[in-house]
């Protein structure tokens, strides 16, 4: 690797000491501090050119239209609902079509003119003609056209097409046969007594409006009823980041995926499903100490691990934490190269060969499959822990140290931002696999060796950046600790000396410059990623 520039991937600053973090004379450090923690979300959709969209932001735009094209075309809302139904949301081309034979219109859709005016010339019965009872004239249901039904039988045949769950229920036509008469929602609101169905039938019209206008898809997350409206660029990064947190792929659905394409992901995800790859056991919960054997857990979300016989090691590679990283590329972090080890001896017979070869291939996968799944567990782990710090500690926090709520926002920007690191961790182990399997297929082919030199400035980059992350993690996961234990022990009583809460100060303006530094250094390597980390010709794996 030498002679090769990285500048354009590393930090300007050296990092490597606690105190070039903390800048005690910069008063104007306290003030970005202090900033709103919604930012992320902000600079994500500024990036991706998105915005989501609430039950109250999708009913606000249908409103709109529906008032506009009831208003220009003179007729009812429901006739208005049924045109935007079919010309899925876009009121120009409804309007366009109405205009161009409106007769033709009202014939088709049951546009009549008595489902226009509302008018009537139906005499009214005291017999339903569903369920041919008799009922009272407080029991009788209208519809806009004039036809009378008993409420139980109207209000039953609008439940049942509301149960359909399709948009059918946004076009019901009166029972009545040959009648083109459309069922209004304000006749739904009336007529239907149970709440539920009416707020089904706002959310089948809510998902008539998301499914048919082009640039809309429902966020992915179970149970979330946010929509996202996005606009396609030239060069446009999918990644999606809904109010609820969950952060999907516009293009597939997947889990966001930078800096891979979806391609790739969708090969990575069907490979994982492969029975005959099966490798879960690898993500076993423990793992032994290489020194005294004894089973480790790991309960939190970085990788220096303490057994009870006082060593400490790499959860990754299980070595000696503080030996482990010499000399090789990535630092402290050379185990996230993965190394072909050759059989030393003679040569093999053609039945070892293949063990061999099939060996090579479980334990490469394995390795990279591996490292991709500690670091997803990692990122839902570090949702969880910011949840909890939150909820356990913020307000004592506060009131300890007589900061105002937003003073703690570096903390939560911290914790979003491990979660990013760690989501785009997760995803060059995967393009580390696929990069790592076209070097055995140049090397097989006796190619000249660039995609290795590729290998290697990916996997020193790479663990550059596990060693910035784990930096960053340890900050916000164990350095806070002092402080919340003294927080803690102190029940909301105790008084803090000016010396401890500069030193929180302190901490927080290091926290504030970690999660900066870290997040810059991420971002310059998506995006060298994604430009195909071209060394001497040779384009990216995706």
């Amino acid at each position: 690797m030498d002679g090769e520039d990285y500048s354009d991937y590393m930090d300007d600053g050296d990092d490597d000491e606690p105190s070039d973090y903390i800048d005690e004379d910069d008063d104007e450090q306290s003030d970005y501090i202090e900033e709103d923690d919604d930012d992320r979300n902000t600079k994500a959709a500024a990036a991706a050119a998105f915005s989501t969209l609430s039950k109250v932001d999708i009913e606000r735009r249908q409103e709109a239209l529906i008032a506009d094209v009831s208003t220009l075309l003179s007729v009812p809302r429901a006739v208005a609902i049924a045109l935007l139904v079919k010309f899925k949301w876009d009121s120009d081309t409804a309007q366009e079509n109405w205009f161009s034979d409106e007769e033709k219109m009202r014939r088709s859709y049951g546009l009549t003119a008595e489902a226009d005016g509302g008018g009537g010339g139906v005499e009214s019965r005291d017999e339903c003609q569903i369920c041919f009872e008799r009922f009272e004239i407080e029991e009788r249901a209208s519809l806009s056209c004039g036809h009378s039904f008993c409420r139980i039988c109207c209000s039953t045949y609008i439940e049942l097409s509301i149960d359909d769950g399709g948009a059918g229920c946004l076009t019901l036509r009166c029972p009545e046969p040959n009648c083109p008469a459309l069922v209004c929602q304000s006749a739904v609101g009336t007529l239907v007594s149970d709440g539920r169905y009416v707020e089904k039938y706002a959310r089948v019209l809510r998902r008539s409006y998301i499914e048919g206008k082009k640039g809309h898809k429902w966020c992915p997350a179970p149970d979330c009823e946010t929509a996202v409206e996005f606009q396609i660029g030239e060069k446009s990064n999918y990644d999606v980041v809904c109010d609820c947190s969950h952060e999907f792929c516009w293009n597939c659905a997947e889990d966001a995926h930078r800096p891979l394409n979806c391609a790739t992901v969708e090969k990575w995800i069907r490979k994982n499903r492969s029975d005959s790859e099966n490798v879960n056991w690898v993500l076993a919960n423990t793992k032994p100490c290489p020194k005294c054997r004894q089973p480790i857990e790991k309960n939190q979300g970085c990788n220096h691990m303490s057994c009870k016989c006082r060593f400490e090691f790499c959860w990754m590679c299980l070595a000696d934490w503080y030996n482990h990283g010499g000399g090789g590329g990535g630092g402290y972090y050379a185990c996230n190269s993965f190394a072909v080890q050759q059989k030393a001896g003679g040569k093999l017979g053609e039945e070892e060969t293949r063990r061999e070869f099939a060996k090579r291939l479980v334990d490469r996968y394995a390795h990279y499959f591996e490292r991709w799944g500690a670091n997803r567990k990692a990122r839902k782990r570090a949702a969880e822990d910011l949840e909890k710090l939150r909820r356990e500690h913020f307000a004592q926090l506060v009131s300890d140290y007589g900061l105002a709520d937003s003073e703690l926002n570096c903390v939560g920007r911290a914790w979003m931002q491990i979660r990013e690191c760690r989501r785009v961790l997760e995803w060059t182990y995967v393009y580390g696999y696929y990069l790592a399997e076209e070097v055995e297929e140049e090397e097989g082919g006796g190619g000249g060796g660039r995609k290795k030199v590729k290998k290697d400035l990916f996997e020193f980059l790479q663990g550059e950046a596990e060693v910035s992350l784990e930096r960053l993690h340890k900050c916000a996961e164990k350095d806070i600790s002092p402080f919340i234990k003294a927080a803690a022990a102190g029940g909301g009583e105790r008084v803090v000396e000016e010396a401890e809460k500069q030193e929180f100060f302190e901490y927080r303006l290091k926290l504030q410059e970690l999660t900066s530094t870290t997040g810059n250094f991420f971002e310059r390597l998506v995006s060298g990623l994604e430009n195909g980390l071209d060394v001497g010709g040779c384009k990216a794996v995706n």
